[in-house]
């Protein structure tokens, strides 16, 4: 069926071409069917709507059977000359590339691995193809939609392609308006959706038709000041995902709707800030079918890289994924093995461009990977599409189209990221003891020898061997005092770790503020990191002794212990939490109150026991330092060229519970430098399955020498002590 406006009249005129259907008048709304029926031919209908008169456009459904069979081979040859080149993997594991050839035809392609384009057909569909887009099905069929513009008729065309050759092809949509940017997917059924820009009079309208129902509808309303780049994805269970670039009042912004089955949703913004443009979306589904959408947003300085994520009932804050002085557009999204997020970008630099990459495992986001670089051109357009493990890359620079394709474990282990703006020094001191700990704090921590500290020590013996924990506990002391002592306690001992766990006695005295104890607490913490001693923090217990009673100091227990809360979050740094394991004390073994000695202020052996074995729980987790750090002079051959660097090697500690770890932090300085000068080069997910971990740091000048150090990030997002420092001694 083809839909037409006819000039002057407030109606669409539908010409039929098809089977006997029954007439279905149906008032054409946002996120409504436009065009329900087939009819006998020679039939012409009328479609009352109540839009014609301000949106007269064209609408088109489907023209089957349109065969077009003009094939022809080109000379095999690397590099075709082209652009808007889109891949995708065929049935047989090939990389194929369907792109703009210089004739503004569409050509079809296969890549080699090492990056290389053999052409081996070039499919003339009309004298002008543009922006071509090819979808797999989940039966393995391939599909493609392209625009093809004409002079006062426009059209979108959907095809199938299998053999490399191009088997039939339909019209979607034509009109006398412009219609731009076609994007497909595939729904679960096999039903393929297509989505593209109607642009009527300075107005946007995105469009969406199922071509298995011939339902077509509007989904912007009511932004239709603009509209750029729509992203259809159908392959949920949850519904139809279509994204795209659009206006309210402000800059473009990344809009998202959802059909469901019944109607479309109203759109959702992705992005924060309308000040600044936000444009180039790029989506993908993960594992759950939820979409995630990547897109290049000016951030006040130049353009960077952002992303989004749906997880079954909201969309996530917008995370930056790159923040340096270039300009980092064209986002492209893919998920490994159908369940890593792996985002592509385009960075330029001046006239010259190269191609980066960043995928994210758990909840951690790895360095940026330089995939292509020394580029003559801007590197424009990359696309992306995934396999298993493998990678397939698409983009292009000049008048040329690149291809590559890549291992996920290649990208991983031996590409080269580039450096990360610099991150806070790391916690290094490589004199201190890694089984030694402190125990600092008033008279709970000092017992006289026969409080928590004794009954800790063996517990972390039978775990790890050697244990020792030296008690720096003394009685009555307020934090005041404790801050002015913790320097002296900190140089007396070659300790790794310290247990803080002070504030009891501030709670008496109410000259003291909380707010005052817990910087003083603050300052403590702040005083180790900068000694390269790592602090655990506790909250503080409670008590059953008369002022336990008195609404003042109860308050003030509680307010101490939030604020200990808040500044673990603020210096990243473990919380322990003593009150908690008292407080919840199973009431069938005698609840908190028998944890406690008659003095209602320090417990009792059962109390002690319950908190050496709560720091227990707090040590089990500590992301203790990498061991068996090596590194050496190499060179990386797995992309385009040899390029020196330093290949570094270690393992996980056997100390560190490995379903804590999210990534490794990898720190260089020059060997020259002091210990401050230590930067952040590198955030390598971690593998649960790996024994051994290496990374390839190409970022180094050849004639220097280097020293490194590694650390473990904590899920929760705790930094630990950095490893032994090596260096590249060539």
């Amino acid at each position: 069926m083809v839909v037409r406006f006819m000039p002057g009249s407030p109606a669409l005129l539908l010409i039929i071409k098809g089977t006997e259907e029954i007439v279905n008048k149906t008032n054409l709304e946002m996120g409504t069917p436009a065009a329900v029926c087939l009819f006998r031919p020679p039939m012409v209908y009328y479609l009352e709507t109540k839009m014609a008169k301000n949106h007269p456009f064209l609408w088109g459904a489907l023209v089957l059977g349109l065969t077009l069979g003009s094939l022809s081979a080109y000379e095999n040859r690397p590099g075709p000359a082209g652009r808007s080149a889109h891949p995708l993997f065929d049935p047989n594991g090939n990389l194929m590339i369907v792109y703009q050839n210089s004739g503004n035809g569409l050509s079809l392609a296969v890549s080699g691995t090492a990056g290389q384009t053999n052409e081996i057909e070039a499919v003339v569909l009309a004298s002008y193809a543009f922006a071509p887009v090819i979808k797999k099905n989940g039966a393995g069929e391939i599909g493609i939609v392209w625009e093809q513009p004409g002079f006062g008729k426009d059209e979108i065309t959907f095809g199938r392609i299998k053999d490399n050759r191009l088997l039939s092809a339909q019209t979607v949509v034509h009109s006398a308006f412009p219609l731009l940017s076609p994007d497909l997917d595939f729904d679960q059924e096999l039903n393929p959706w297509v989505a593209w820009v109607q642009c009527v009079n300075e107005r946007y309208y995105v469009c969406v038709v199922n071509l298995n129902q011939n339902k077509i509808w509007i989904v912007n309303g009511p932004y239709f000041t603009s509209a750029l780049s729509p992203k259809v994805l159908a392959g949920s269970s949850q519904g139809i995902w279509v994204f795209w670039t659009g206006r309210d009042g402000g800059r473009d912004e990344i809009f998202g709707s959802i059909f469901q089955g019944e109607a479309w949703s109203k759109p959702y913004k992705l992005n924060k800030d309308n000040r600044f443009p936000h444009l180039s979306p790029s989506a993908g589904l993960d594992g759950n079918g939820c979409p995630w959408v990547a897109w290049s947003a000016y951030d006040g300085l130049d353009y960077e890289i952002f992303c989004s994520s749906w997880n079954g009932a909201a969309w996530s804050a917008e995370e930056k994924l790159t923040d340096d002085t270039s300009a980092d557009t064209s986002p492209a999204i893919a998920f490994v093995h159908g369940t890593t997020p792996l985002i592509i970008w385009s960075r330029s630099f001046d006239r010259t461009g190269a191609l980066f990459a960043r995928y994210k495992q758990g909840l951690v986001w790895g360095s940026e990977i330089e995939i292509v670089s020394g580029q003559a051109h801007p590197v424009r357009s990359p696309k992306i599409t995934a396999l298993g493990e493998r990678i397939g890359l698409a983009w292009e620079s000049g008048e040329q189209i690149g291809t590559l394709v890549i291992s996920f474990k290649d990208l991983t282990q031996t590409s080269a990221p580039a450096v990360q703006p610099q991150g806070p020094p790391p916690i290094f001191n490589p004199d201190l003891d890694e089984n030694q700990y402190i125990g600092f704090g008033d008279s709970i921590t000092y017992a006289e020898n026969q409080g928590y500290i004794p009954r800790l020590e063996p517990l972390l013996a039978q775990k790890y061997g050697a244990a020792k924990i030296w008690n720096e506990g003394y009685g009555g002391e307020t934090t005041l005092e404790g801050l002015t002592r913790i320097e002296a306690v900190i140089t007396a001992h070659q300790a790794r770790f310290l247990l803080l766990m002070e504030g009891t006695n501030d709670v008496i005295f109410l000259e003291i503020s909380m707010d005052t104890t817990a910087f003083d607490l603050e300052e403590m913490a702040r005083r180790c990191l900068k000694a390269g001693m790592f602090p655990l923090i506790t909250t503080i217990i409670p008590r059953k002794d008369w002022r336990w009673f008195i609404a003042p100091y109860q308050s003030r227990i509680s307010e101490l212990n939030s604020r200990i809360h808040r500044l673990v979050e603020t210096l990243k740094i473990p919380l322990v939490d003593q009150f908690d394991a008292f407080y919840n004390y199973p009431a069938s073994d005698g609840g908190w109150q028998s944890l406690l000695l008659p003095d209602g202020v320090h417990p009792n052996p059962k109390g002690f026991q319950l908190m050496a074995e709560t720091w227990f729980g707090g040590i089990e987790i500590l992301p203790f330092p990498p061991v068996e750090v090596r590194v050496a002079r190499s060179a990386n051959k797995i992309l385009f060229y040899s390029q020196p660097g330093n290949l570094l090697r270690w393992r996980n500690s056997l100390k560190t519970e490995p379903s804590q770890i999210a990534a490794f932090k990898i720190y260089r300085k020059e060997q020259l430098g002091n210990e401050t000068s230590f930067q952040l080069v590198a955030t390598i997910p971690f593998l649960a399955n790996a024994l051994t971990y290496k990374y390839f740091d190409a970022k180094i000048a050849p004639s220097k020498k280097y020293s490194y150090i590694i650390s473990i990030l904590r899920k929760d997002g705790i930094e630990g002590p950095g490893s032994e420092m090596v260096s590249d001694n060539f």
